[in-house]
C-alpha cells in the first residue's frame, strides 16, 4: 500500500495501524502542497453488489455526520471521502500530537488535579458530539490525542463509521444490522449488547479517569460480584467529591450515570473551580523517540494563587513572630553583656580608690635620738 496513489491525489507514505475494519495511513495530498493527512481504508467483509450499495449509503451518511462534527476545533476535519476498488476511504485532518496512552503508563498514578483537568478536556468536545445526538462508541486512550500546539484534547476514530467495514450489512437479507463496536474495558454492558447510548461514552470517560488515578487498565480492576460495580476506591487516596463523580460515570446501570457529556461536564467544571492545587499539564512526548515523558506544572490561576497564599498565611505569621522573638532575645543578651562589662570596670575602679595606695612610700621606724642629761655646774 505504501507509495500507492488514491483518488489521483493521496500518496500513502506511512502505515498508522490496522483493525478489523481496515487500515489507517498517513498520506501526502499532492494537490494541496503535499500536506500530510490521515487516510482511513474501510473494507466491507463482502463485495456483493447489493451489500456494497447499502454500505455506500451508510458510508455517505456517516461521512456527512463526520463533516458536521469536524467544525469543532477538537475534532479532526473531514477533507474527503470516496470509493475505489470496492473499498471506502475517508481523508481527515492530521493532528500533530500524541495519544493519551503515552501519558497513562502502567503503574503510574497521576494526581487528582491532573484527572480533573483530563476529564474536563475530554468532556468539552464530547459535549459537542452529544449535542448532535451522536455516540462516539470507541473512547479509549489511543483514540484521544493531546495536540502538540496547545495541549488540548482531540477526539479521533469515531466508532460509527467502523460499522461499514466490520460487516454492518447482512449478505442474506441485504439490510443494515447492528455491529458491536468498542473496546473491552471501556465499553459498558449495554453497548456490548448492541445498544449504545450517550451515557455509554460517559462510562468510557470515567474508566479513563480511574485508570489515570490507579495506574491500572480496566481489565485489571475487580468488580463487585453482586452489583457488577468497579472496585477501585481502596487503591488510591482521592477526595470523596471526585470519587463520587467517577463512580456515577461508571455505574453498571446506564440509567444511573450522567445522561450525556453535557451534564457530566457541568459537574466536572464545578470540581475544577474548587481545585486549589497546582495540576500537571500536558505530558510532553519527545517526537523523536515517543518513549520518554516529562511533566511540567501549570502556572496557578489567580484564584488558585489566592487560595494558596491564604493557606500559607499562618506559616508566614509564625515565621514573623519567631523572627521578632529571636531579635528581642538577642537584644536583651547583648545589653546584659554590656552592662556586666561596664559594671565590672566600675567595681575595679572603686576598689582601687578605697584600698591603701600601693604606690605610697612605706613608713620607716627611725630610732629616737637619746639626749644625755647635762651636768649642772654652780
Amino acid at each position: 500500500m505504501l507509495d500507492q496513489l488514491l483518488d489521483g491525489r493521496y500518496k500513502i507514505v506511512q502505515s498508522l495501524g490496522a483493525g478489523s475494519f481496515g487500515h489507517t495511513y498517513i498520506a501526502l495530498d499532492l494537490k494541496l502542497f503535499e500536506k500530510k493527512c490521515v487516510v482511513k481504508q474501510l473494507k466491507p467483509l463482502t463485495t456483493d453488489p447489493k451489500t456494497l450499495k447499502i454500505a455506500k449509503r451508510l458510508f455517505d451518511s456517516e461521512a456527512q455526520l463526520l463533516d458536521r462534527l469536524g467544525i469543532h476545533d477538537q475534532i479532526p476535519q473531514l477533507q474527503a471521502h470516496f470509493q475505489e476498488n470496492q473499498e471506502f476511504y475517508l481523508v481527515q485532518q492530521l493532528v500533530d500530537g500524541h495519544p493519551l496512552s503515552y501519558e497513562l503508563t502502567a503503574q503510574q498514578r497521576l494526581s487528582e488535579a491532573y484527572v480533573i483537568e483530563l476529564l474536563q478536556g475530554i468532556l468539552e468536545p464530547l459535549a459537542f458530539v452529544h449535542q448532535h445526538n451522536v455516540v462516539h462508541r470507541d473512547l479509549k486512550p489511543s483514540n484521544i490525542i493531546r495536540r502538540k500546539s496547545d495541549g488540548r484534547i482531540v477526539l479521533i476514530d469515531f466508532g460509527a463509521i467502523k460499522q461499514i467495514g466490520a460487516g454492518a450489512v447482512s449478505t442474506e437479507e441485504t439490510t443494515y444490522v447492528t455491529v458491536i463496536v468498542g473496546t473491552p474495558g471501556y465499553m459498558p454492558s449495554e453497548q456490548a449488547s448492541g445498544s449504545p447510548r450517550l451515557s455509554s461514552d460517559i462510562y468510557a470517560v470515567g474508566m479513563i479517569g480511574i485508570q489515570a488515578l490507579t495506574g491500572l487498565k480496566p481489565e485489571q480492576l475487580q468488580k463487585d460480584e453482586h452489583t457488577a460495580e468497579i472496585i477501585w476506591r481502596n487503591l488510591v487516596q482521592v477526595s470523596p467529591e471526585l470519587a463520587d463523580v467517577l463512580d456515577k460515570m461508571t455505574r453498571y446501570d446506564f440509567r444511573q450515570r450522567y445522561h450525556s457529556a453535557i451534564e457530566a461536564l457541568q459537574v466536572v467544571q464545578q470540581l475544577s473551580s474548587q481545585e486549589s492545587q497546582t495540576m500537571p499539564v500536558n505530558i510532553i512526548i519527545n517526537d523523536a523517540t515517543h518513549q520518554q515523558t516529562t511533566q511540567q506544572l501549570l502556572k496557578p490561576t489567580l484564584q488558585q494563587q489566592e487560595v494558596r497564599d491564604r493557606s500559607l498565611l499562618p506559616q508566614k505569621n509564625s515565621m514573623v513572630l519567631f523572627g521578632l522573638s529571636l531579635g528581642a532575645i538577642t537584644s536583651v543578651v547583648v545589653a546584659a553583656l554590656i552592662y556586666l562589662f561596664i559594671y565590672s570596670r566600675i567595681f575595679d575602679w572603686n576598689q582601687q580608690i578605697q584600698s591603701p595606695s600601693q604606690n605610697a612610700l612605706p613608713r620607716t621606724n627611725m630610732p629616737t635620738p637619746r639626749v644625755s642629761p647635762k651636768r649642772l655646774t654652780l
